[in-house]
């Protein structure tokens, strides 16, 4: 499906297509809630903007972390201005999805005053509605927005460049606090993660992806049983939007970065044939037929 096709702003024709082909209900929640005038006429008129406008917004940093991905796929990795834009990525990337994130959750307050559920927050709905997505976004929280919230207020050498290979290391969030990432010599001890940024990078952006098409269902059911509530049923005359048709495959051990999360990696299908196979000799992750940094492999002692 061609989504956007002449429709929407600047920024959801230009990535409407690669951010709807895992997240199809940002499109589907637009059509309906957005572009149609029911919603709009039966709520206050502060409550529709705020939804409006962090709803794009969560879009928009999304948009921006494929844009930083784009770049970072046509980095070379040789000149100084490379090695920094490399650096950079880390931050600028890690950063939209940290907001994109934050987003969901703020755009779920607002629905929550459309809807009057009566738990506070998207993660105690979910704890109630979905255990499994519920422990899919805590996962998420975990694992990559702490990677975010550590390389955004910690110090720069959190992100350790290989000059040698033009490689990055990551650190593992479990190791990062307070007080040691602000201590260049306590820096230096933290375990780290993959070297393969650019593979993890696009696993993080499908599976923030992912994650907010599911919860965005969820949104929709409930803005909908509020509309019933007013006499107005948008699906006896709206065509939903094609969801995606792929089967996730599911990874339940030695994940890059991710040893012990249950994660979807269907969103990068390059990703899955190419660079995430299994060794038969010791049940290893193998990342480009080149087993993961022993690092990773060890056991904090």
């Amino acid at each position: 499906m061609n989504y956007f096709n002449n429709e929407g702003d600047l920024v959801e024709q230009l990535y409407g297509n690669k951010i709807c082909t895992e997240l199809p209900n940002y499109y589907e929640f637009w059509k309906k809630f957005i572009v149609r005038p029911e919603l709009k006429n039966n709520i206050a008129k502060d409550v529709y903007n705020k939804l409006k406008n962090l709803h794009y917004s969560m879009f928009f940093s999304l948009a921006s972390a494929h844009f930083h991905l784009d770049e970072l796929k046509n980095n070379q990795r040789k000149t100084p201005q490379d090695r920094f834009r490399l650096l950079e990525f880390i931050e600028s990337f890690y950063g939209h999805l940290g907001n994109a994130h934050n987003r969901l959750n703020n755009l779920w307050d607002v629905i929550k005053q459309i809807s009057n559920y009566s738990n506070p927050n998207l993660l105690k709905y979910l704890k109630a509605r979905d255990t499994s997505l519920f422990h899919e976004k805590e996962a998420f929280y975990n694992e990559v927005v702490e990677l975010r919230n550590n390389i955004v207020h910690g110090g720069q050498m959190l992100v350790h460049l290989d000059d040698s290979s033009g490689k990055l290391y990551l650190p593992d969030p479990k190791y990062i606090n307070e007080k040691n990432r602000d201590s260049w010599e306590e820096l230096q001890k933290v375990q780290r993660l993959d070297k393969d940024i650019l593979k993890r990078a696009e696993y993080d952006l499908a599976r923030m992806e992912q994650l907010i098409n599911k919860i965005q269902k969820l949104a929709m059911e409930e803005i909908e049983k509020f509309l019933k509530s007013k006499g107005i049923d948008l699906n006896s005359s709206t065509t939903q939007t094609p969801q995606p048709q792929h089967t996730p495959q599911i990874l339940t051990s030695n994940v890059v970065g991710y040893p012990n999360s249950t994660l979807s990696v269907s969103a990068c299908p390059d990703l899955d044939k190419k660079h995430r196979v299994y060794s038969t000799l010791n049940n290893s992750l193998i990342s480009g037929g080149v087993p993961i940094e022993e690092n990773h492999k060890k056991k904090k002692k």
